[in-house]
C-alpha cells in the first residue's frame, strides 16, 4: 500500500499506516476475547434453551454494534483527514499567494515586486519557497506555460482523488468475514441475519460534503489566481516575443548585401545588442506567489535570434570597410603616380591638366569617403566587432595617403599655368607637323596617273584607298587639336589646305568610281536582250552620270578620264 499522510482534525500529520496498525491492534484485542466466546458457544450449543439462545444473540448483537461504532469513528476520522488535508493545502496556497512580496493589482502598468530566486530567495526556507515550478516557453503564436493551467489543475484533482482512494481502501470491520461468527452467528443450527445497518460509506460522505466541495473549488480558484499573476509577469517579456518574431521574418543577410549607410549599421547593431541585453537581464528563475517561473527555456529560445543578426553584421562590416579602404587607397595611389610623372607630349600635357581639374574636385569626395570609413571603424570598435589586423593597418595608412595626395595636388595646381604654356607650345609644333602631312597628302593626291585614263585600275584604287585612310587620320588629328585649343582657350587653327585636299580627293574618288561602274553597266546592257532593257531606267541612270561629270568638271582640271567617261555617256 502507498504511504499517504493527511492532517487530522487537530492539524497534526497522520500516517495511514498508523491507522492500519491501530486497526490491527483493535482486531487483536477482539481476538483476545475469542477463547471466552468460543467456550460460551460450546456451552450454548449443548444447551438449546431459549434463554441460552437469547444470551448468545444479545452478546453477538452488542459485539456487532461495537464493531459498527469503531467503523463510524474510523470513517469520520478518515473523512476529517481528507477535509483537513484539503483545508491545510488551501491555507498553504493562500498563505504563499497573499503573503509573498508580489502583489496583484488591477492596474497592468504597476510592476510586481518580483524576486530573483538566484540572488534574493532563500530556498532553504519554507517561508519564501514557491510551491510549484512552471516553465515559460515560446510557441508559434504566443507565450505558454509548461505545464499549462489545465494540465496543472488536472494533476491537482488527480492528487485529491488519490487521497480519497487511499482512505477508501479500508473496509468496515463489521463487514469483515473474520467477524462473521459474531455479526451473523449460528444459533440452534441456523445462521442469524445481521440486523445492524451496513455501516458508513466514505464515497457517499465525500459526495455529500458541501464543505469539501467548497474547499476544492477554492483550491481551483486560488491556482487560477496564481496563474493569472504568472501570466501578468510573463507580459513583461512581451518585447522579447515581439522582436523574436520580427527577427525571424527579417532577411538581414540579403538586406545588408547592398547596404553601405553607416547609420543603418549603427541602428541595427544598437537594436540587436539591446535585444541581447534584454534577454540577458531576464532572471532564470522568478518567484511569483505560488509559482516559481523557470525562464531558462525562454532565454534559450530567444537568445540565438539577436546573436545571429549580430553575427551577420559582424561579418559584413569589416568587408564593407575593407572594400572602401581598398578603393580609396587604389585611387589615391593611381592619382599620385599620375601627378608625379613629368608630361612631355601634347597628349600628356592635356591629360595632366584634365586630370588635375578632375582630382581637385574628386579629393573632396575622397575625404568624405575617408570619413565614412572612419565612422565604420569607430562603429566596429564601439561594438567590439572583430577586424583583421591587416585591415586596420590599411585603414591607418589611408589617411597618410590622402594627406600626401592633397599636397601633391596643391603643388601641381601651382604649376597649372606652366603646363598650359607648354601645352600651347607643343600644340603649335604638332600642328606644324600636321600641316606638313597635309602637304605630303596633297602631293600624293595630285599624282598624274590619277588623271590618266590609261592608268592601271588596281594601282589607282589602291592609292585612292590609302589616301582616304591618311585623310581620315589627319582630319581626326586636326579636329582633336581644335578641341584642345577650345578647351584651354587657345587660338583655334584653321586648316584651309586640308579642306582643299579633302575636296580634291573626294572628286577623284567619285570620278574613278563612276568610270568603273559605268563600264560595268555598259557590259551588262550589251549582254542583255534588247527587249529586256528598260529605256526609262537607262535614261535615268545616264542623267545621273551626266550630273556627276558636270560636278567633276567644275572641281577638277580637264583630264582624259573625265573625257573618256563623257564620251561613253554620249554613245
Amino acid at each position: 500500500m502507498e504511504q499517504f499522510s493527511m492532517s487530522n482534525v487537530s492539524g497534526n500529520i497522520v500516517n495511514i499506516h498508523e491507522y492500519s496498525n491501530e486497526k490491527s491492534q483493535q482486531r487483536i484485542q477482539v481476538e483476545d476475547q475469542l477463547p471466552f466466546f468460543s467456550e460460551l458457544q460450546m456451552d450454548i450449543e449443548n444447551e438449546t434453551s431459549y434463554i441460552a439462545q437469547a444470551q448468545k444473540r444479545l452478546l453477538c448483537t452488542r459485539l456487532t454494534k461495537f464493531l459498527h461504532l469503531i467503523d463510524y469513528k474510523l470513517a469520520n476520522l478518515f473523512h476529517q483527514m481528507v477535509v483537513s488535508t484539503a483545508s491545510d493545502f488551501l491555507n498553504k496556497l493562500k498563505e504563499n499567494l497573499t503573503g509573498h512580496a508580489i502583489e496583484l493589482h488591477d492596474n497592468d502598468e504597476e510592476e510586481h515586486n518580483v524576486v530573483d530566486i538566484e540572488t534574493e530567495m532563500d530556498l532553504s526556507s519554507d517561508e519564501n519557497k514557491p510551491l510549484f515550478l512552471i516553465k515559460l516557453v515560446l510557441e508559434e503564436k504566443d507565450f505558454a506555460f509548461c505545464p499549462t493551467y489545465e494540465e496543472f489543475l488536472t494533476n491537482v484533482k488527480e492528487a485529491v482523488e488519490k487521497s480519497k482512494k487511499a482512505v477508501m481502501t479500508f473496509e468496515n470491520l463489521a463487514s469483515d468475514d473474520y467477524f462473521e461468527t459474531f455479526t451473523s452467528p449460528v444459533i440452534n443450527g441456523k445462521q442469524e441475519e445481521n440486523e445492524v445497518a451496513q455501516g458508513p460509506v466514505l464515497t457517499e460522505m465525500f459526495q455529500e460534503d458541501e464543505n469539501l466541495h467548497r474547499l476544492l473549488l477554492d483550491i481551483e480558484q486560488t491556482l487560477q489566481t496564481a496563474f493569472v499573476m504568472a501570466t501578468k509577469q510573463a507580459e513583461n517579456y512581451r518585447p522579447l516575443y515581439t522582436f523574436y518574431l520580427e527577427n525571424e521574418k527579417l532577411n538581414l543577410a540579403e538586406l545588408v548585401e547592398h547596404e553601405e549607410d553607416v547609420q543603418f549599421y549603427s541602428t541595427m547593431l544598437s537594436k540587436f545588442y539591446e535585444q541581447h541585453k534584454m534577454i540577458e537581464a531576464v532572471p532564470k528563475f522568478e518567484s511569483v506567489g505560488l509559482i516559481l517561473m523557470d525562464n531558462s527555456v525562454l532565454q534559450a529560445e530567444t537568445l540565438p535570434s539577436p546573436l545571429k543578426c549580430i553575427e551577420i553584421l559582424n561579418n559584413r562590416l569589416p568587408k564593407l570597410a575593407k572594400t572602401k579602404v581598398d578603393l580609396l587607397s587604389n585611387e589615391a595611389n593611381i592619382a599620385q603616380s599620375k601627378l608625379v610623372s613629368t608630361p612631355n607630349s601634347t597628349t600628356e600635357l592635356v591629360e595632366r591638366l584634365t586630370f588635375l581639374d578632375k582630382i581637385e574636385r574628386r579629393i573632396e569626395d575622397m575625404e568624405a569617403g575617408l570619413n565614412v570609413t572612419r565612422e565604420l571603424y569607430d562603429l566596429m570598435d564601439s561594438y567590439s566587432v572583430p577586424v583583421p589586423p591587416e585591415d586596420i593597418a590599411g585603414y591607418s595608412a589611408l589617411g597618410g595617403l590622402l594627406c600626401h595626395l592633397q599636397k601633391t595636388i596643391k603643388n601641381e595646381s601651382s604649376e597649372r599655368e606652366t603646363y598650359k604654356t607648354n601645352l600651347n607650345t607643343s600644340l603649335v609644333k604638332d600642328i606644324d607637323k600636321l600641316k606638313q602631312e597635309v602637304k605630303d597628302l596633297k602631293r600624293d593626291v595630285e599624282e598624274s596617273f590619277l588623271m590618266d585614263v590609261n592608268s592601271e585600275p588596281r594601282k589607282v584604287t589602291d592609292l585612292l584607298s590609302s589616301l582616304a585612310v591618311r585623310l581620315e587620320q589627319i582630319t581626326e588629328q586636326a579636329s582633336q587639336y581644335k578641341q584642345y585649343q577650345r578647351d584651354f582657350q587657345f587660338e583655334v587653327t584653321h586648316y584651309e589646305e586640308l579642306e582643299k585636299v579633302a575636296s580634291e580627293l573626294r572628286l577623284k574618288q567619285l570620278l574613278w568610281n563612276s568610270f568603273f561602274t559605268w563600264n560595268a553597266l555598259m557590259q551588262e546592257w550589251r549582254e542583255c536582250d534588247f527587249e529586256n532593257i528598260n529605256p526609262e531606267h537607262l535614261r535615268t541612270q545616264t542623267t545621273e552620270y551626266l550630273k556627276t561629270i558636270h560636278q567633276i568638271e567644275r572641281g577638277l582640271p580637264v583630264n582624259s578620264v573625265t573625257l573618256s567617261l563623257k564620251e561613253k555617256l554620249k554613245k
